[in-house]
């Protein structure tokens, strides 16, 4: 059976890559990096496409956390507060208690309203323009990993949608 093996540098903790071995048993002869295995291949080729397809899931949902909160609650705040800052920007006269996210922040930061609801629309807007790229990268490695017609090709095909994301943020 095959087996998916990483190699991780010993001293930075950096993966390497992961690499298929037929074999039941691998040794890596190496002082500076270490041999894990990290499981065994599916038997066929679209349980492995599954799998893969997870990993290029979850790779995305890392990237993305570069530039977004995944702080339970802290998701709903962020959207209250961009629906504030659209609505006070598209009133042609807005009386600020009416927005209260953007209120509380402006009390606390001693800033116009009109400052942070811009600042919150030009930040969306930025994030906006990353994510739009990161999910047509993460579509596309799933539709290429879905057309593979071999584990090297598919693990290829993951490999480089992995890369690709990973490009964002560093």
């Amino acid at each position: 059976m095959s087996k998916i093996y990483r190699i991780v540098n010993n001293y930075s903790g950096k993966i390497i890559g992961d690499f298929i071995i037929e074999s039941e048993q691998a040794t890596l002869l190496s002082s500076t990096h270490k041999l894990e295995l990290t499981e065994s291949l599916p038997e066929n080729l679209e349980s492995l496409k599954l799998l893969y397809k997870e990993e290029v899931n979850k790779k995305t949902a890392k990237v993305r956390s570069r530039f977004i909160t995944l702080e339970p609650g802290q998701d709903y705040t962020y959207s209250r507060k961009t629906q504030e800052a659209l609505a006070y920007v598209s009133n042609g006269s807005p009386v600020d208690t009416d927005y209260p996210y953007l209120l509380a922040e402006s009390n606390s930061t001693e800033r116009e309203i009109l400052e942070l609801a811009t600042s919150i629309l030009q930040k969306i807007s930025e994030i906006d323009s990353v994510n739009i790229v990161i999910e047509a990268q993460r579509k596309r490695g799933e539709k290429q990993i879905g057309l593979s017609s071999t584990l090297k090709e598919a693990k290829e095909v993951r490999d480089f949608a992995i890369a690709s994301l990973d490009m964002h943020g560093k």
